[in-house]
């Protein structure tokens, strides 16, 4: 992989939109062609790439033995990272006046949704609330589970209703559609994606309710361990609400393993307890088991005794009785 190459990706994954580095607001894609990775700009683009995704510092571990030092420099654990599967979503916003071209044309639009949705009120999530007064629920249709990877079909049961719970623990009832049928708020499709993208989701347009919401899973991305599905999934529908990238948890670029899956104690925490207000969805209670036999009502029993030779039945009621209290 070439300096251009990892310049060019660093860019496309929205890391001169850093608004922590200024310097690097202005640059475009045909300026980042130019460069050979040795420019002041290059480091400081590079350097704002390495700090992007939480899964650079087991790399660096790796090949280095040590932590990450973001430097800029290109190396093996920076072509590693660029390599590394992902959604494809910059990490920042596009700003008004960025240019931006990807090869797929879904990805494209999705990218100009985080756009648009950056330049509104990106209230969506929080307009639509059920009559038990939640702040929101939405669906979300799979059209095509057909196509779903082996392990995808294997575990999907454990797989959705880890997202569904993870949801409804920060106060979105989430709810999921099979097939050609029903209407949603976010479309998904299992879909072939290009190179090491491994799903993407659009983003809603603020202050709409009425809108379809589309998103792409990889039918190429099936790890043993569903419990990486269930991150991917909850990250792609993370983003169909309005959620960032950051660095670590579930919005990490790349998938990480949080398990048990929550949204507490990460930094999209305090953003989806605005969205949704933070109460768990939990089932109602059950209702109380009806009421057994009274306890204070005397029972009748039949008692027989054998006297002489003789057996005599006695019908026996027990007495109540009330002992006052006792003064002491």
């Amino acid at each position: 992989m070439t300096p251009g190459e990892i310049l060019v990706a660093a860019y496309k994954r929205g890391r001169s939109w850093n608004p922590a580095y200024p310097n690097l607001l202005n640059l475009d894609e045909a300026a980042v062609k130019k460069m050979t990775g040795a420019e002041s700009d290059a480091k400081l683009l590079v350097k704002s790439l390495q700090e992007s995704d939480a899964n650079f510092d087991p790399i660096v571990l790796a090949y280095h033995k040590r932590l990450p030092t973001f430097d800029g420099g290109i190396g093996p654990a920076t072509e590693a990272l660029v390599d590394l599967p992902r959604c494809p979503l910059p990490d920042f916003p596009p700003p008004p006046h960025a240019s931006f071209h990807y090869d797929d044309p879904g990805l494209q639009k999705a990218v100009e949704t985080m756009q648009a949705n950056a330049t509104g009120s990106g209230s969506w999530p929080a307009c639509d609330p059920d009559a038990a007064g939640r702040p929101h629920s939405f669906r979300v249709r799979i059209a095509n589970p057909e196509r779903m990877p082996t392990n995808w079909s294997r575990y999907k049961n454990e797989i959705f209703k880890a997202v569904t719970d993870c949801y409804a623990e920060i106060g979105c009832a989430l709810r999921y559609i099979f097939g050609d049928v029903g209407d949603c708020e976010i479309l998904k499709l299992y879909q072939a994606l290009v190179g090491s993208v491994i799903g993407w989701n659009e983003f809603p347009s603020a202050n709409t309710c009425n809108q379809t919401i589309n998103g792409r899973l990889d039918t190429g991305y099936d790890p043993s361990d569903w419990r990486y599905q269930a991150n991917l999934e909850t990250h792609e529908t993370g983003h169909g609400v309005g959620l960032q990238h950051t660095r670590g948890h579930i919005m990490n670029p790349s998938i990480l393993l949080i398990w048990p899956m929550t949204w507490r104690g990460g930094p999209s925490e305090s953003t989806m307890k605005r969205y949704f207000g933070g109460e768990p969805i939990t089932p109602p209670s059950p209702p109380p088991p009806p009421p057994g036999p009274p306890t204070d009502v005397p029972q009748i029993a039949d008692l027989q005794v054998t006297v002489g030779g003789r057996k005599i039945s006695y019908e026996v009621r027990p007495r109540i009785v009330t002992v006052p209290p006792i003064e002491v």
